[in-house]
């Protein structure tokens, strides 16, 4: 996969080797380096692209808040690897997120939660390839698995550990309460990854789950029992 692959034109985004030259609220594209933040650093780009070995390094006390979404191409692209968050630039909205080819994965190493002004209500999952989550994090709304591979590696209940605090001393709400639902499309794999998750709802395609076979597939890739709870 090389550059001209992108989904936009070359004169549309930014190519970064370091996170010191990105510009907030342009596209990035990152094809081979790790991007390494600073401390407390807001990192707001309005779209995210990484392929080959491109990962982006968070520092404590940072959040990567991209506006659109994020485009991952490569066999093990990482968000994360430190103490900062992964929120969303616009409060309230889906995280969207695209894992294209099926060798592809994107792990996402530090947890979703909230920022002193932003939250991302759910996460919208798209393509052939795998979204690993492997921390803990915080998300009101409805997670949608409309195709790929889903696997929840960050321990028991991965998409909802509560409470949490931002970085910038804002407490979010708690509660298991609050949990939200996941639909898992027809071609969407949910991989509990040996963690037990609670959810208050189970579905298929939203506009389909009342006919039988309209879902997807419930697994779990690890030889520790996991379940999945109810609420």
């Amino acid at each position: 996969m090389c550059s001209s692959d992108l989904p936009l034109a070359s004169t549309e985004y930014q190519q970064l080797t370091t996170l010191a030259t990105g510009t907030n609220n342009n596209n990035w594209y990152v094809s081979s380096a790790t991007l390494s933040g600073t401390a407390g650093q807001n990192i707001s780009p309005n779209s995210l692209t990484l392929q080959g070995s491109g990962s982006l390094t968070l520092a404590a006390g940072s959040i990567f808040q991209p506006q659109a979404g994020i485009l991952a191409y490569g066999a093990n692209n990482v968000i994360g690897g430190g103490p900062g968050f992964i929120s969303m630039g616009t409060n309230g909205q889906n995280l969207y997120i695209a894992v294209t080819g099926s060798t592809s994965r994107l792990t996402l190493s530090s947890p979703l939660g909230y920022s002193s002004t932003s939250s991302p209500a759910g996460i919208d999952f798209f393509g052939d390839g795998t979204l690993e989550l492997a921390a803990q994090g915080w998300l009101p709304r409805a997670t949608y698995v409309n195709s790929g591979t889903l696997r929840l590696s960050g321990g028991l209940n991965t998409l909802m550990f509560s409470p949490m605090t931002a970085p910038a001393a804002t407490t979010v709400n708690t509660g298991i309460a609050n949990q939200m639902p996941i639909y898992v499309s027809s071609g969407g794999v949910l991989d509990l990854s040996g963690n037990t998750q609670a959810v208050t709802g189970l579905w298929g395609n939203a506009a389909s789950s009342a006919f039988p076979g309209s879902g997807g597939i419930i697994t779990n890739s690890s030889t520790t029992t996991a379940t999945l709870d109810r609420k």
